[in-house]
């Protein structure tokens, strides 16, 4: 991994510390001897923290200011996931992301030494669904929701320039881990047997281990060449179905079900067709031109690693 640029990182804030992503996230920086301070959205329980809202931003810029931050990741937003998709609920995601990256930035901007770099969550939604294509960080983007709501968040993250940040916008994809995102949800009814494909399953997943997210993550603080769009999947996609297979076979159990979706569309709307049944092959061109290798590049790799802590 590459080294250039650390020296200029002392302390990152983060938004978003308590999530999926950022529960290891911030041990991994500690680890680098670079301190954290946490963005939270309640009242903040010590110094290292500060609070902050998708409308007002940070509350208290002095205390900011004060804290001389190097570089933010920001993560956070409304769960996509955890339940239908209503219009109520897709102003939700839609407001958490772009209005909330846009307040957060008008915040650092008023600092009188804002951060050098500004790294924000996106995601490979933002391409369009189309199972024959392959898309690297030039690739078209889509109509769909999800599509429309990354490409305003990465909009609403590129004002950082303005101050001349260097702004990374992390296009993930499903994010395989023991603790959250895609598998938690799929355990346990893979380790009953009853694991199941959603309608066809030859949509293609884009997917990353936990562990190689976190490596990217810091990856990116830390190459200075790094700027843009940055696809963070693992450099072997899969269809659902193969998914569902592989790790049916690692956890000794059968994969046989198959679930139509129409009842799902019923329950969960558009977020059927955006979520579980989009196809998007996409390739990490950025990280590897940067020389960032893959500690679980293949799928088999990336199970055996997570079931191992599961």
């Amino acid at each position: 991994m590459s080294k250039e640029g650390i020296n200029t990182l002392r302390r990152v804030a983060i938004s978003g510390a308590g999530g999926f992503v950022g529960r290891a996230l911030v041990p991994a920086l500690e680890t680098q001897s670079i301190d954290v301070l946490s963005l939270v959205r309640r009242s903040p329980s010590g110094p290292d923290e500060l609070q902050w809202d998708t409308q007002q931003g940070v509350h208290d810029l002095e205390a900011l200011s004060a804290a001389n931050i190097d570089a933010v990741i920001h993560l956070a937003g409304e769960n996509v996931a955890s339940g239908p998709w209503t219009k109520a609920r897709k102003q939700r995601i839609y407001s958490s992301r772009v209005e909330g990256t846009r307040a957060l930035v008008k915040s650092l901007q008023a600092l009188d030494k804002p951060p050098h770099t500004f790294l924000c969550a996106s995601g490979i939604s933002i391409y369009p669904d189309d199972p024959e294509a392959c898309y690297d960080e030039s690739g078209p983007q889509g109509e769909s929701f999800l599509a429309e709501v990354c490409r305003d968040w990465e909009a609403a993250a590129a004002e950082a320039a303005h101050w001349g940040a260097r702004v990374v916008c992390l296009r993930i994809g499903p994010v395989l881990g023991a603790q959250g995102g895609m598998l938690e949800r799929m355990l346990p009814m893979f380790r009953l047997g009853l694991g199941a494909v959603v309608g066809r399953g030859d949509n293609i997943v884009s997917w990353i281990s936990h562990d190689d997210l976190t490596r990217v993550c810091l990856h990116c603080l830390q190459t200075t060449s790094l700027m843009g769009p940055v696809n963070a999947v693992a450099p072997h996609p899969v269809t659902q179905a193969e998914l569902a297979q592989r790790l049916a076979h690692h956890l000794k159990r059968p994969a046989w079900l198959k679930m139509p979706a129409l009842p799902m569309r019923w329950v969960l709307r558009d977020a059927v067709d955006e979520m579980l049944l989009a196809s998007q092959r996409v390739r990490p061109q950025a990280l590897l031109d940067s020389g960032f290798v893959f500690q679980q590049a293949q799928l088999d790799d990336a199970l055996q690693h997570v079931l191992a802590q599961s």
